[in-house]
Formats: C-alpha cells, sequence, structure tokens
C-alpha cells in the first residue's frame, strides 16, 4: 500500500504536492493512482510530460470535493513554494468551484479536466526579470531563493533584501499564472458538460438500437472526446440519427408482415390461389379433383392453362439485410435535414430484425453477420476508407438460398460482379431481392439493370426517397 510516508512517496516527488495527506479522506494513495494516470495518459496526446505531483495534484483537485480541498491546502511548501501558490490561487477562484460541481467523483472528467490544465501549463511560460520560465522552473528558483541566495541570471548572490523582493516576485508570478489559468476553467467546464450531455444522448441512442442487449460505447470516451472533439460529436449524431430512424421504421412495418402468406410449396395452408407451377397438382382442391372423373376434357383444359384451384399454403417470411458499412455510408443523404446514410440503413436494418426477426449482415469486401451491438461499434468506428464487392453479398444470398427468404441490400457503392454469379443470383434470388441504392452509387452494373426489370430497385437520393423504398419493402 502506498502512504505519504513510504520511500515511493519521496522518490515520486510528491513532497512537492501542495497538499497534506488529509486529501486522500483515510483512503490508500493506491485508490487514486488509475485517475493520475489517466490524467497523464490524457496530456501524452498533446504530447505533454507533466511532473508527477503536477499530475497528483491537479487530479485531487478535481476529483475530491471542494471543501475536502481547501482544508487539505498546506500552509506551507518548502519543497514548491511557487506551486503552491499557483494551486491555491487556482482552487479559491469561483471558476475552480463551478468546474469541481461538474468533476468530483468522476474519474474520467477529473482526469480530463486536470489534463486541460496541464496542457494548458505546458504551452504557458512565466516571465521573472525578463527570463521565461515554467512553473516547476520557479520552484528550483523559489527553494534557492527562500534559502538566501538567487540564482545566476536573476542576480546572482545578492543582499537579504534583494533577494526576499525577488521571492516576493516569483510567488506574486506563481500567483498570477494561477488566475490566469482560473479564468480559462469555465470554458473547460462547458466543454465538459457538453461531453456528458453528448454522452447520455449516445448512450440513449445505443440503449434504444440494442434492445435490452449488452453494448460498449468505448469509442465515445473522454479519450476520444479530447483527441477529436469534433470526431466525437459526429459519432454521437450517427447514433442518435440511427436511433431516430429505428423508431420511424418500427412504427412503419406492418404488425401483419410476421406472417404473411406467400404462394409456396411451404408452411400451412393458408387459402386459395391459381396453379402456378403442375408440382401444385396435388394441392388441388377436390372439386377441381372430381373434374377428373365427371368432365376429363374440362380438366385437361384447365390443367394445361394451370387455371385449376389449389390450396395456397403460408410461410413466415424471413428477412436478410446487407448493409453496406463502407466509410463513405457515413455521409449525409438530403432532406429536410441531412441524415447520415449509414444511420438510416442501421436504423432500417435494426427495425427489422427487431420485428421481424431479420438476419443483419455488414459487408464491404467482406460479409459479416452481426446483432445489434456489432451494428453500434460499427457507427462509433466507421472510417472514411474501404470499399465493396457485391459479389460477397451475392455469394452469401445464395448460400442461404431459402424460397422464404427476402433480401434487402442497402449500399452507396455497388461494384459489378462476375457474369456467371450475376445469372445465378438474378435466376434463384432476383425476385426476392430489394435493393436501396443512395448516391453516389451508379445504377449501370448488370446486377442492377437486372433487378430494374423486375421492379426491385428503388435509388433514393434524399431521406424522403429512402423512406418511400423501405415502405416499399413491407409492401
Amino acid at each position: 500500500m502506498l502512504t505519504p510516508q513510504s520511500e515511493w512517496f519521496f522518490r515520486a516527488g510528491l513532497a512537492k504536492s501542495a497538499f497534506k495527506s488529509s486529501i486522500y479522506q483515510n483512503l490508500p494513495l493506491d485508490f487514486f493512482i488509475p485517475g493520475i494516470e489517466r490524467t497523464h495518459r490524457l496530456c501524452l496526446l498533446h504530447r505533454v510530460r507533466p511532473r508527477f505531483y503536477m499530475t497528483h495534484d491537479l487530479f485531487m483537485i478535481f476529483y475530491v470535493p471542494l471543501n475536502v480541498v481547501h482544508r487539505s491546502l498546506k500552509e506551507k511548501n518548502k519543497a514548491a513554494p511557487a506551486w503552491r501558490a499557483f494551486v491555491e490561487e487556482l482552487i479559491t477562484s469561483p471558476q475552480y468551484a463551478k468546474l469541481n460541481e461538474v468533476t468530483q467523483w468522476s474519474l474520467e472528467l477529473a482526469a480530463a479536466a486536470a489534463a486541460s490544465v496541464l496542457v494548458q501549463l505546458s504551452k504557458n511560460k512565466v516571465e521573472v526579470n525578463n527570463e521565461k520560465m515554467s512553473i516547476d522552473d520557479l520552484n528550483e528558483i523559489s527553494r534557492s531563493v527562500a534559502g538566501g541566495s538567487a540564482p545566476p541570471g536573476l542576480g546572482g548572490t545578492a543582499n537579504a533584501e534583494a533577494v526576499q523582493e525577488l521571492y516576493r516576485q516569483i510567488m506574486k508570478v506563481a500567483r498570477e499564472e494561477g488566475k490566469a489559468v482560473a479564468a480559462t476553467l469555465e470554458e473547460v467546464a462547458k466543454e465538459l458538460e457538453a461531453y456528458v450531455e453528448a454522452r447520455k444522448e449516445a448512450e440513449a441512442a445505443a440503449a434504444v438500437l440494442a434492445g435490452g442487449e449488452g453494448f460498449t460505447l468505448e469509442g465515445l470516451s473522454i479519450w476520444h472526446f479530447m483527441q477529436n472533439p469534433d470526431e466525437f460529436r459526429n459519432r454521437v449524431r450517427l447514433l442518435a440519427a440511427a436511433a431516430s430512424a429505428f423508431r420511424r421504421f418500427t412504427r412503419m412495418i406492418p404488425t401483419s408482415l410476421r406472417r404473411f402468406n406467400v404462394e409456396s410449396l411451404w408452411g400451412g395452408i393458408g387459402g386459395v390461389a391459381k396453379m402456378m407451377q403442375y408440382s401444385q397438382l396435388k394441392e388441388a382442391l377436390p372439386s377441381e379433383l372430381a373434374l377428373s372423373q365427371v368432365a376429363p376434357a374440362l380438366f385437361a383444359v384447365k390443367l394445361a392453362q394451370k387455371s385449376l384451384a389449389v390450396y395456397r399454403r403460408a410461410a413466415e417470411l424471413k428477412y436478410v439485410v446487407f448493409l453496406d458499412k463502407s466509410g463513405s455510408m457515413a455521409d449525409g443523404l438530403y432532406g429536410a435535414q441531412p441524415v447520415p446514410k449509414i444511420s438510416l440503413a442501421a436504423g432500417l436494418a435494426l427495425a427489422l430484425y427487431r420485428r421481424l426477426g431479420a438476419e443483419v449482415h455488414l459487408f464491404d469486401t467482406e460479409v459479416e453477420r452481426v446483432g445489434p451491438r456489432e451494428v453500434i461499434s460499427t457507427l462509433l468506428r466507421i472510417r472514411a476508407d474501404g470499399g465493396t464487392n457485391i459479389g460477397r453479398v451475392m455469394e452469401e444470398a445464395l448460400r442461404i438460398d431459402k424460397p422464404d427468404v427476402r433480401y434487402v441490400v442497402i449500399s452507396d457503392g455497388i461494384t459489378d460482379a462476375p457474369p456467371e454469379l450475376v445469372r445465378q443470383f438474378i435466376s434463384k434470388a432476383g425476385r426476392r431481392t430489394k435493393l436501396i441504392l443512395v448516391p453516389p452509387s451508379g445504377e449501370n452494373y448488370e446486377w442492377v439493370q437486372a433487378l430494374r426489370k423486375l421492379e426491385n430497385v428503388a435509388y433514393a437520393k434524399d431521406v424522403a426517397q429512402f423512406e418511400e423504398a423501405a415502405r416499399r419493402i413491407f409492401t
């Protein structure tokens, strides 16, 4: 266990800390080490390597409550007097008090606030007797001055009065730096409050999309926020838009679609229909079969014309959705408000998954069957790179190849495929495939044209057209 009395404590430079051990509130120092390390790692994002005692103190002032911080401040600190003066000015400011309300007992937020201050300190240089130096430099100088001598370059060995004046100047500069940094804390508080709200929005959206399944928001950590705030906000936008689309498409799916009568030889009897193929003769109604005995000529004509009445078999439709996850899908599709293409597609795919038990497959150059967690992860990781290989989608559809399966393909970058593969796919699955194309995909590929002849292609240039294309799938 690490304590203020341990050798490690002194070797780490914590004798320079501005605080007494009461700041730990009877907890071991080990308890706070993860937060101190998180602060250090966040600083490294900006190529800043702060002193350990500074990292320690700044994490602690944002992690523990304000009243504990105030009463734990040392009355004096001979090891680092300038640092203590800086910290005192910082923690007595109203801006700090407001920020502490946001960050206390949150390892993530406290580390972010501490790192923000440390990064700013690394850029700021204070001036003493026309010399530029850091707060840590001030500590070294102030120790010498407190001992009765001024370092070379700052007056050398001057008389006692001059040395004391220099010490007062150093303390004044340290306090002024504390005030200057405190003035920036209001902006830090706003950023962290924005992060908290954005993360709540993302968590709410992910919970909707996951539908009770576990999920992680690794891509929405404070680490990512500090590294690239704009990218972070874009991730939140992708999730929120997907959740909104999911709600709309869920309402759009008819409840009757869960079990839909199809003319197939699968399932139980679901009504009467006209014969479509001779193999259905065994399904002919008894009254039709009776014609073969009482009016064989009429029966022969009706059979030749495939006009015999047969039992229609019922089957539960199964949906398989192939969702393009290539980087360009993160771009917006225009409408009253631009919506990311990947968000619309993910919302539709997960609505089909939730309401109809659809299989969801993500694809770019490969195809992978996924659940909601992986779709959420894709929304958080999508990058503007990669391509698409529609041949993999066709191969997977042919592998599944069941008459009660309906395929939905959503992409913005369709490519062509080998002619023989296209022929097999159109022959076996073309009538059961709906293709939603979004810009900038072209439409002149052989297999797209084949699906268009079957009236199974929708080119959605905006949000309204995408929703209409989705509605066609449900009807």
